[in-house]
């Protein structure tokens, strides 16, 4: 997990301090945002990353909460997601936008590969916050079906409700699975390049996700088909 964890934020160092390269080629799955809620996604999933880091209980959510800033600043500067429906683990469902990002690189002499996805519902591009999130990664491999068991270090899933003027409610992983698969790349991301061989690429991939989670004492699941989602990939050196 500590591996994980500097890695988590050695992408986020990389993504957030690179700039300006875009491909006129690249492959454009969904739908775009709004200019005002592509300024506000970033801003709204930095909250989302706020509140996971105060309101966590395991150093797994600095991990998670890094990841959804990475991805926030993508989608901000890509301006694609897909509207996807949502199971919620407090009951009904929600209509939510979702990209997903897949990590890898060489870090402290070993292979770290990663996938996070970021599924958000109410964005108010006023406020630049979402009313709620899901977030859902697996580590160890490329691609295929993450073991979302609550004993797992590196396999995670976080649901995170944030009421208007109220506090913010995570509830963790119990059990369940988070799956990634059809990858494909083509084209550079949007705004950014890099000086030291770090890569940053825009396509898209199938993700799904059946998910166990808590909240103190109460559980419930989280459902999101199988959906092709924009996807990016971020290669460190």
């Amino acid at each position: 997990m500590h591996h994980t964890l500097l890695f988590a934020s050695t992408i986020a160092a990389v993504v957030l301090t690179t700039a300006c390269s875009d491909s006129p080629t690249a492959i454009h799955e969904g739908t775009y945002l709004t200019t005002a809620e592509q300024v506000a996604i970033e801003y709204a999933a930095g909250k989302v990353a706020d509140s996971m880091a105060s309101h966590g209980t395991t150093q797994a959510d600095t991990v998670i909460a890094d990841f959804a800033r990475v991805l926030g600043r993508l989608v901000r500067l890509e301006g694609r997601v897909q509207t996807v429906t949502v199971q919620l683990p407090t009951g009904g469902s929600a209509t939510m936008q979702a990209a997903v990002m897949h990590s890898s690189g060489q870090f402290i002499g070993a292979p770290i590969e990663a996938q996070f996805a970021l599924a958000w519902e109410g964005l108010d591009p006023d406020a630049m916050t979402v009313r709620r999130a899901l977030l859902l990664q697996g580590a160890g491999a490329s691609s295929g079906t993450y073991d979302l068991a609550a004993s797992s270090a590196s396999n995670l899933a976080r649901y995170i409700d944030l009421p208007v003027g109220g506090s913010a409610t995570v509830w963790h992983n119990v059990g369940g699975s988070f799956s990634v698969s059809g990858e494909q790349y083509r084209g550079d991301c949007s705004g950014l390049s890099s000086d030291d061989g770090s890569s940053c690429h825009v396509g898209r991939a199938t993700v799904s996700a059946s998910v166990d989670l808590a909240s103190g004492a109460s559980t419930g699941r989280a459902v999101l088909p199988s959906q092709v989602l924009p996807a990016f990939q971020v290669v460190t050196k």
